[in-house]
């Protein structure tokens, strides 16, 4: 959670641009870090 809230913290030092090239790069590195879990689940 505090990795987390660093993050934010960081973008709020941001342009509205750069936030929200950072928020998707965010929601990019999610997907990446869930696709393995769920990878895992379809195969059980």
């Amino acid at each position: 959670m505090m990795l987390i809230y660093n993050h934010f913290m960081i973008v709020s030092y941001f342009k509205t641009t750069d936030k929200i090239i950072y928020f998707f790069t965010f929601l990019f590195n999610l997907f990446w870090v869930s696709m393995p879990l769920a990878s895992n689940v379809f195969i059980v």
